[in-house]
């Protein structure tokens, strides 16, 4: 209820506007509560000082962060692989059959000597 006696004051009857200041020892003080009032109690410059400029500090430190380098040497390995592995890719079976006789051979030859 007082909420809204307060805005009753501040904007219908108009109590701290310029126009009415009783004296010019206090004017002041309420043009300062005015323009608080008016620029929505400073939110904005609190918001941009407790949430924006942390975020963007930290951002800037963070810009090159070990995890983002991590995911983009995996990239790098993944093209290298593709790039390695589709030499292979001749199109022809006799190459795909003997690779894989190869690799069969070599498998087994490895299992028997552990």
């Amino acid at each position: 209820m007082l909420t809204f006696i307060l805005a009753w004051l501040l904007f219908i009857k108009g109590v701290f506007t310029p126009d009415n200041q009783p004296s010019q020892s206090s004017v002041g003080g309420k043009q300062q509560l005015q323009r608080f009032l008016h620029s929505g109690w400073a939110f904005d410059s609190l918001y941009h000082l407790i949430l924006i400029k942390p975020f963007r500090l930290i951002s800037e430190y963070n810009r090159r962060d070990i995890v983002d380098q991590l995911y983009r040497q995996l990239e790098r390995l993944s093209s290298l692989l593709y790039r390695q592995l589709n030499r292979f890719q001749t199109g022809q079976l006799r190459h795909y059959s003997a690779s894989l006789v190869i690799f069969c051979v070599l498998a087994i030859a490895w299992g028997l000597t552990q």
